[in-house]
Formats: C-alpha cells, structure tokens, sequence
C-alpha cells in the first residue's frame, strides 16, 4: 500500500467513527428525553446520575439495532443539531405519554 491509500483509509475510519458516535447520541437523545420524564425513573426520587447512566446504557444497548439517522450520515452540522432537537423532542414526547397513561389508569383506578 502506497501513504495516499493510507491516508485515505485513515480519514474513512475517521470519518466512520464520527458518523457512528453521531448516530448513538441521537439514539441516546430520544432515550434521555423518555428516560427524564418516563414514571418511575422521572420522579425526583431517582437521582439524575442513574437517570444518565440509565439512558446512556440504553442507548448504547439499542444503537446497532436502529437504523442509522439521516442526519447521523451527514456528519457534525446544523443538520446534526436540528436533528438532535427533533430526537429529544420525540423522548419527551413518549415520557410525557407514559406519564399521562399513568395518571389515566391512577385515575381510573379510584373511580
């Protein structure tokens, strides 16, 4: 092998390990958010170091199971960000469910 095919395979396995570590932590975004508000684990009884390393270990767990993101692909930018956001806003959005469910069986469960 010649320095430029070096070099060359150098920079894809660079490149690969960003695009990788980008699309974990958009999966950890989408876990964190669920995990924060999520019954159970959201309650200021569980302290936030759990929650993290909860939401990190999930999130490493299920990460080769989930297609990689469009926005993962792309690398570190604006598209990363904004993708990022949309994740976070999906988590909160299942935790905030979860937590509605809850309330709604606690309520039913009274009457």
């Amino acid at each position: 092998m010649t320095s430029v095919d070096i070099d060359f395979l150098e920079r894809t396995a660079a490149i690969a390990d960003v695009r990788q570590i980008a699309h974990v932590f958009m999966v950890f975004c989408r876990v964190g958010g669920c995990v924060m508000l999520a019954p159970g684990f959201g309650s200021v009884f569980v302290p936030p170091r759990v929650r993290l390393f909860l939401a990190v270990f999930v999130a490493l767990l299920i990460a080769p199971a989930v297609p990689m993101i469009a926005a993962a692909e792309a690398g570190v930018n604006l598209q990363l960000l904004g993708g990022c956001v949309r994740e976070l806003v999906i988590g909160l959005t299942i935790g905030v469910l979860g937590r509605l469910f809850l309330a709604m069986v606690e309520f039913l469960s009274t009457v």
